[in-house]
């Protein structure tokens, strides 16, 4: 029963479009790597034009467990769920129970008036109502990006004093919003950081960007919470860094990859060959292959210490010695190379964002045109360099009137054929 309510009430939110499009979590054919995409292009588009960008990474105490129930029940009235559906809303939500259990001992019950039911089905769309005024703020040079509660406001300005004023107004805007909805914002864990491509020229130390809850917010003296800056923060399971340059990522990466090394010294012994190669899948790559089309276009210089861990567990994988052929390994086990994984995932990324056109009417140049950019910076963002490779894969084999499923094993049967130059040269002109 659960179930079927919730499916209506996914489609009633769909046909009419209520959900923000900024609010990624648990929606149909959207992932956290397309939050993570969102984010890092805003502000690659920031630091390209150069503009002063700063990122607030918020923490939420126990969101969903704080939910207001009578609030609750305001937003599905407002957005038309009244009536008979209302009201069975209603009696799944009011006058709930709880009691606790320790050994043989059990408490009386006791009502409570907050939160979603957990491990709910229909708790995380109640959750996405409740919470979707927060990402439909209106806020100066501002953007906010959310997945579920973990939320992000990238602002910007011309000049870092500019930036900061601005941080300083959206944070405490954010906040009331938080407070009249009976959400709380954890201080001690909400970061921010100055987005820039030179970190050894960074203006913004010496401000502090506070949380303040007085009622000037131009004050440097307030004794309102200063919120903590750091270099680095992990956004949805990916590391970002002040540069995006993704070295922290990609190290924390490298060593995760190497902890399965002991699990293939023992599993080899014991199965087979496509037993091997689908925990391969299932503990390396895909770890390998989250969010790779965002960190995934930095230098070939940074790839070598991922390259390599994932190599050391092919070569344990199939009992290889130390100096075994690169192409020989790759040849046998039917993996693509990280990089090669990158090219993939790129590809169909531009693929599902390619505008609607008359595939008759298609040339190469129009496909998909590059994004004006101004530095190297930006063309190693996905945002630009995901039309070159397309375009550069689309000369070699013709995928633009393939749907997403031929285009995803087109690619990977012909990049298993490509060496490391060949694999390179498409993410370069001239191909």
């Amino acid at each position: 029963m659960e179930k079927l309510i919730n499916k209506q009430l996914v489609n009633y939110l769909n046909r009419f479009n209520i959900i923000a499009d900024n609010q990624y979590g648990f929606k149909k054919g959207v992932s956290t790597e397309d939050a993570v995409v969102q984010l890092t292009e805003f502000v690659a588009q920031k630091l390209d034009t150069q503009q002063k960008c700063i990122g607030l990474f918020l923490d939420l105490t126990k969101a969903f467990d704080t939910v207001s129930v009578p609030i609750l029940l305001s937003r599905l009235e407002l957005i038309g769920i009244r009536g008979t559906a209302l009201k069975l809303f209603q009696t799944y939500l009011e006058d709930r129970r709880i009691c606790v259990k320790i050994g043989d001992l059990t408490s009386e019950d006791e009502m409570i008036s907050y939160g979603v039911p957990q491990g709910s089905v229909i708790g995380p769309t109640l959750f996405l109502i409740y919470i979707n005024n927060l990402c439909n703020l209106t806020l100066f040079k501002s953007k906010i990006i959310a997945y579920a509660d973990d939320t992000a406001i990238v602002v910007y300005g011309n000049s870092w004093s500019e930036a900061k004023c601005t941080a300083e107004t959206s944070l405490r805007i954010v906040m009331g919003w938080l407070n009249d909805n009976k959400l709380t914002l954890n201080l001690s864990k909400t970061n921010y950081i100055p987005f820039t491509l030179n970190p050894h020229i960074n203006p913004i130390t010496p401000y502090t960007i506070k949380a303040h809850t007085c009622r000037d917010t131009t004050s440097t003296t307030c004794s309102c919470v200063a919120v903590s800056k750091v270099t680095n923060v992990k956004y949805l399971g990916v590391i970002i860094d002040e540069g995006l340059k993704w070295y922290t990522h990609l190290e924390t990466l490298s060593n995760k990859i190497r902890k399965s090394i002991h699990i293939f010294k023992t599993l080899r012994h014991c199965a087979d060959a496509k037993i091997l190669k689908e925990v391969y899948t299932a503990l390396c790559q895909s770890v390998i292959g989250y969010c790779i089309s965002v960190w995934g276009g930095v230098a070939k210089s940074r790839f070598l210490e991922v390259e390599r861990a994932q190599r050391a567990v092919l070569k344990v994988m199939l009992a290889k010695p130390f100096g075994y052929p690169t192409k020989q390994l790759y040849g046998e086990t039917k993996v693509l190379t990280v990089r090669q994984l990158y090219v993939l995932r790129a590809t169909l990324w531009r693929h599902q964002n390619l505008p609607p056109q008359d595939p008759s009417k298609r040339t190469n140049r129009l496909i998909c045109p590059t994004q004006v950019h101004k530095t190297s910076f930006a063309r190693k963002q996905l945002y630009v360099i995901s039309s070159l490779i397309y375009k550069n894969v689309n000369k070699q084999i013709k995928i633009t009137t393939l749907n997403n499923y031929e285009v995803k094993k087109n690619i990977h049967n012909w990049l298993l054929e490509k060496d490391y130059a060949q694999t390179e040269a498409l993410l370069h002109h001239g191909i």
